[in-house]
């Protein structure tokens, strides 16, 4: 009796496997291998068949240099103008405004409906995924930009690409570029019509300032300045004159309060008693004359008369001889002559005052414009300063302005010569996708993948033992022989009527989806296809 082999000895899988083992399973399981294999491959078939096919194509222009300047107010390396609007050329063409004309015009759909809002969002969607613009901008020469563009039908690919090539470079580009550069030249036109507006209004100002300001006491600063010290000493010595004619003024002021303005005179008389003694004495020599005819000296009568009269010469002595008559009054000689003297002094010092009071308000005037003109240098240094500086921004600007005018010529001379077409797109060209030997590779290699991963999976996820290798490594008993198992009639069979429905039911299974996609792919029979079905078949094909 054969004893029972304990549970605990028997493994949940297999272990310690050789390399010989794992490669057993491809030999004892070929067709669990082979038929995922052959299945997969024979839908990727399909499908590389079914689905619709993409054609991408490209176009590659070059923009060139219409010879615009670099800069327009300086010497920098600014880009010249049509290099900013390159920049932005994939949202200037990636807009509904821009690609809506030329889709109706070639009527390019990709298989959206372009009634439906919400298909035809997804068409925009579609056409910016597939649209590549790929600018090359130089810094300085000519520009290319490669435009690519992948859909469903090649014709239209082509015709779509040339299209918005066209209206790019026509509608766009070019109109923009003469846009932009007779803005510019515009601008610049401006910017020196203002310039000369402000150097005339500064040029006015500045003859006006000239006209109303003595301007010439700058070049003659300094003699001014010369003059002025002369002035200052002429006003010295006329105040140290002035001061001395006071000096003086004042010595005449003193002696004439001295002096009287007039001197009294007095008009004297012969005393009235020497006048009456005098007579007496003559009337007595008269007698004595006439006694010393008769008489001698030594008459009585002769000597008293001589007595008498030497009494008379005694009285006439005593009495002074004239006696004040009158007292009146004449101008003295002295005070006129310093009073002469003093209004001389003052006429002289007035003269002379009204000549200070002059020279000073001659050396003010002077000062105050010799202090003006640094006020003036300064003011005229200004307008000068402003004046070249503005010339010096005509100048350049003029330049600028030249070749603005030059530049403007030129692209409205040239337009469309500066876009050259250097690669055409072209319809002849396989479709991109499907992909066939990449589509059955891929299937053929997961139908493989899938049947060992199957095939692996009934070798090892049970418990039989399929080889007396996997006894031995559990059991420690020696195999003495193997049995193989004897297919009966019944069993083959069995296991071709099994085999008969598997194929049946994948070429059923088959047959439908191939009759389903040519029913979605085909409008018309498409409309009686089930929604569910065209939503499940719009989520796998739309955009692809």
């Amino acid at each position: 009796m054969a004893s029972e082999i304990p549970n605990a000895v028997i493994p949940q899988e297999s272990q310690g496997l050789s390399i010989t083992e794992y490669l057993g399973v491809f030999q004892r399981r070929p067709f669990t291998i082979a038929i995922p294999a052959v299945l997969l491959l024979a839908v990727a078939a399909v499908v590389a068949f079914v689905v619709p096919r993409k054609y991408s194509t490209f176009t590659r222009i070059k923009i060139s240099d219409p010879q615009l300047e670099k800069d327009l107010v300086g010497n920098t390396q600014a880009p010249i103008v049509i290099k900013p609007r390159l920049q932005t050329i994939d949202t200037d063409i990636k807009n509904r405004g821009f690609l809506e004309p030329i889709l109706r015009e070639i009527g390019l759909t990709e298989g959206f409906s372009v009634r439906d809002p919400k298909e035809l969002n997804e068409l925009y969607e579609y056409i910016d995924a597939n649209l590549v613009i790929q600018p090359k901008i130089a810094k300085v020469g000519a520009d290319t930009i490669v435009f690519s563009y992948t859909g469903r039908d090649a014709r239209k690919t082509v015709e779509f690409l040339n299209k918005v090539r066209e209206k790019y470079t026509k509608d766009v580009f070019q109109q923009e570029l003469k846009s932009r550069v007779f803005s510019e030249y515009s601008h610049v036109r401006a910017n020196l019509e203002e310039l000369k507006r402000k150097r005339s209004e500064i040029m006015s100002r500045y003859q006006a300032f000239k006209s109303e300001n003595e301007t010439e006491l700058i070049g003659t600063e300094r003699e001014q300045r010369k003059f002025l010290l002369t002035l200052q000493g002429d006003r010295s010595q006329l105040e140290q004159e002035i001061l001395e004619h006071g000096i003086e003024l004042e010595g005449v002021q003193r002696q004439l309060k001295d002096l009287r303005p007039q001197d009294e005179v007095l008009t004297q008389a012969p005393n009235p008693a020497v006048v009456q003694l005098a007579n007496l004495k003559a009337q007595m020599q008269a007698r004595l004359d006439q006694l010393l005819a008769v008489y001698t000296e030594s008459a009585p009568d002769v000597k008293n008369l001589r007595q008498q009269m030497q009494e008379v010469d005694k009285k006439i002595a005593e009495l002074p001889p004239f006696v004040d008559a009158s007292k009146t009054y004449q101008p003295s000689a002295i005070y006129e002559e310093q009073q002469k003297r003093k209004l001389t002094l003052l006429n002289l010092r007035q003269v002379k005052q009204q000549s200070l009071n002059r020279l000073v308000a001659q050396i003010e005037e002077i000062r105050k414009q010799v202090d003006r003109v640094p006020e003036m240098r300064r003011q005229l240094d200004e307008f000068t300063d402003k004046l070249d500086e503005i010339s010096a921004q005509i100048k350049y600007l003029q330049v600028d302005n030249d070749r603005m005018k030059r530049t403007w010529e030129n692209v409205s001379g040239k337009g469309s010569d500066l876009v050259t077409v250097q690669y055409w797109p072209r319809s002849d060209g396989d479709p991109v996708f499907p992909n066939v030997p990449i589509f059955l590779v891929v299937g053929f290699g997961a139908g493989l993948l899938l049947g060992v991963g199957l095939a692996f999976m009934k070798e090892f996820a049970g418990m039989t033992f399929n080889t007396t290798a996997q006894v031995q490594s559990v059991l420690p008993i020696t195999v003495l022989g193997e049995v193989s198992h004897i297919v009966t009639e019944n069993e083959r069979d069995a296991r071709r009527k099994k085999r008969r429905r598997l194929w049946i039911v994948v070429g059923i299974v088959f047959a439908a989806l191939v009759a389903l996609h040519v029913l979605y792919l085909n409008e018309a029979p498409s409309r009686h296809l089930p929604p569910g079905v065209i939503q499940l078949l719009d989520k796998i094909y739309k955009g692809r």
